[in-house]
């Protein structure tokens, strides 16, 4: 099992644990890339996709609405890579 599919199935099994730069290091693997938007906030770019991740407190965790936003657009770009 490669070090993406290990962080993706984490990811996937418990979405209200999943720290900052879990998120920021699964996205890049996948092939988005970030930037930082307005008042700390990240934009990840893949395309035509974007997904905005507002940052938690520190020592918290993202917001598991975030999380699904990044998986959603994970799945997206997985099943069109597949066609």
């Amino acid at each position: 099992m490669s070090k993406y599919e290990k962080l993706l199935s984490k990811v996937k099994i418990s979405p209200k644990h999943v720290t900052l730069i879990e998120i920021i290091k699964l996205m890049e693997l996948i092939g988005f890339t970030h930037r930082r938007g307005s008042k700390n906030h990240y934009v990840f770019y893949y395309k035509s996709l974007t997904v905005g991740i507002a940052p938690p407190h520190p020592g918290r965790f993202v917001k598991p609405i975030y999380i699904k936003n990044c998986l959603r657009a994970i799945n997206e770009v997985l099943k069109n890579e597949n066609k």
